[in-house]
């Protein structure tokens, strides 16, 4: 284990908890089932029949976008020959860390991160865990308005209705709406093994979208986007 892994390896093992990865359709193609997600989002959420937006209610999508977007960020990675990598992430703590996947940040020790009103700030790289496709950055001065998502401490419910928040395509601030498909799932990696406990869901989620949140209706981190 890295250095800057051993760093934040509490704040990583508690994420790893509730996180899973996610895959959404591209192309019209099935999505690979993500830890925490199925067309999905990594795991953690609010388990939720009490949460606004739960059945018998109608969600106010506009007002949870506006209560949240603050701490959904942009990420921008120079990958070397790869050329520049884009990805998303949310703010985790007043400490000015920020979460995202693990297969974004790579093995850069610093990369670009880029708050609701453009500004951007370099953010260096203190942990990562590629078992569970996540990483962790630290802006040494984020934003006031950008506050810390709260997190689940359990898996959302099947059915519950949750939005997937971050930047396909570099396309900042953009949201998409579904449903909990499914929990528990494994989802197979390119590096040869599976990421467990994963979120299923159909919120549309494309590359992008790797490191951004699945919240809930009432704003709460269920889990961590991933598509690649």
């Amino acid at each position: 284990m890295t250095q800057r892994r051993l760093a934040t390896a509490v704040l990583l093992a508690a994420l790893v908890v509730f996180a899973g990865c996610a895959s959404a359709p591209i192309g019209g193609q099935t999505p690979t089932p993500a830890p925490g997600a199925s067309n999905a989002g990594s795991t953690a959420n609010s388990g939720g029949t009490s949460a606004p937006g739960a059945a018998g209610s109608a969600p106010d999508y506009t007002q949870l976008y506006d209560r949240t977007i603050g701490s959904v960020v942009m990420l921008r990675v120079d990958a070397g020959e790869q050329g520049v990598v884009g990805g998303s992430g949310f703010v985790y703590d007043r400490r000015g860390h920020v979460v995202t996947n693990e297969h974004v940040v790579g093995d850069a020790d610093t990369v670009e991160v880029r708050f609701r009103d453009g500004e951007w700030r370099t953010a260096d790289v203190v942990g990562t865990d590629v078992y569970s496709d996540l990483a962790v950055v630290r802006v040494a001065d984020p934003p006031d308005y950008a506050t810390p998502l709260p997190v689940a401490e359990t898996n959302p419910d099947p059915g519950e209705r949750v939005v997937a928040m971050g930047s396909p395509f570099g396309l900042a601030g953009s949201v998409t709406a579904g449903i909990v498909s499914g929990v528990n799932r494994s989802m197979p990696t390119e590096n040869g093994f599976s990421i467990p406990d994963t979120v299923q869901t159909d919120a549309a989620i494309n590359p992008g979208n790797s490191g951004g949140p699945l919240v809930s209706t009432d704003g709460t981190v269920v889990g961590v986007n991933r598509a690649r």
